[in-house]
């Protein structure tokens, strides 16, 4: 995967984390040449390595990528999600190209 940034976010972003949070990330990334010719571009991956029937532990992590267009329409829509990974602070940023500095 392409990845444009990857973040923390989360109580962990927002600076309302406990010992006992889980950790999220979020991201975006590229599509691939083909997913855009074939017109098959994800709105966005989701891994998760809790699961859905408890609720997470400390030792949990969920990430969600989403795609580029998706993002960019999450933003236009004034989406929360968006807003926050855009206003994010740098030391927050696990991963980020130059692009990602262009878009912010």
């Amino acid at each position: 995967m392409n990845l444009i940034v990857k973040m923390v976010f989360g109580s962990h972003l927002y600076g309302t984390h406990t010992p006992e949070s889980d950790k999220d990330f979020k991201g975006v990334f590229m599509p691939t040449k083909e997913q855009i010719y074939l017109g098959k571009i994800p709105k966005s991956f989701h891994e998760s390595s809790g699961d859905d029937k408890s609720k997470n532990t400390k030792e949990d992590t969920d990430t969600e990528i989403y795609s580029l267009h998706y993002f960019i329409k999450l933003a236009c829509e004034g989406q929360t999600v968006a807003l926050d990974m855009l206003h994010a602070p740098w030391n927050k940023w696990r991963v980020y190209s130059n692009l990602w500095l262009r878009i912010v």
